[in-house]
């Protein structure tokens, strides 16, 4: 089975996501459509399909949103950079916020990264913390990939729905936010179809991770390394 399917049903607050491959394949986190799109919300949407169509997704560093593609790398402390980590997301009330893994202290085995505004913290494996990234947090695209088509594992995603996300990066979602806009009924359960694209040789870690303003409350990760998958929760 190409990627795997994960439903998780507590009501909470937030919902981060975040991706890290160790080569310039590119993963993508694949979210099917039936209740609320959450591409749409990377590119400024209310999950429905409202997303203004000039925007192609979310700048990692500085919470803004993008309306063309980066065919190369970004980091923390470049030029573009806003210095804050995560970076708030002014313009939508359903992102609460942008991060790049920024790298941990040698030695750690783990790298603490702030995941939310209101300065939530998760342990991410030492080995994900590089502060570097490729493209930005896409619109219904592969992660760090320019051109349209969903792939995981070579097989065509027919949703045509995704949200993109390449190493090492992640976004958080504001679930009260999207409660209040579409009914509480509708965000009871956070469901993925992810993985790696078509590359081969590369391996990839993705996170899903639940949190309140008290601290993370789950946090699901996969690892897919080249013709295998190992899941961890």
């Amino acid at each position: 089975m190409p990627g795997t399917h994960r439903t998780v049903r507590p009501r909470l607050p937030r919902l981060s996501l975040a991706a890290v491959v160790w080569t310039l394949c590119a993963p993508g986190v694949i979210l099917f459509p039936q209740s609320i799109r959450l591409g749409d919300v990377v590119a400024g949407g209310d999950g429905s399909g409202t997303a203004p169509a000039r925007n192609t997704g979310l700048d990692p560093r500085t919470g803004r949103f993008t309306t063309g593609y980066l065919d190369g790398g970004l980091s923390l402390g470049d030029a573009v950079d806003d210095a804050i980590n995560p970076s708030p997301v002014p313009d939508s009330p359903h992102v609460d916020s942008v991060f790049l893994i920024a790298p941990g202290l040698p030695g750690s085995g783990a790298t603490s990264q702030a995941i939310t505004a209101s300065g939530v913290r998760f342990d991410f494996p030492a080995s994900d913390g590089t502060g570097s990234a490729w493209n930005y947090i896409l619109e219904d695209r592969n992660g760090g990939v320019s051109t349209p088509g969903i792939q995981v594992r070579g097989v065509e995603i027919p949703t045509g729905s995704a949200v993109g996300i390449h190493s090492s990066m992640g976004v958080t979602f504001d679930l009260d936010a999207l409660r209040e806009r579409h009914g509480a009924e509708r965000v009871g359960c956070f469901s993925a179809f992810w993985g790696l694209d078509s590359c081969d040789g590369g391996d990839v870690n993705l996170h899903a991770i639940l949190s309140s303003d008290a601290g993370v409350l789950a946090g699901g990760w996969r690892i897919f390394p080249a013709g295998k998958r190992r899941d961890t929760a």
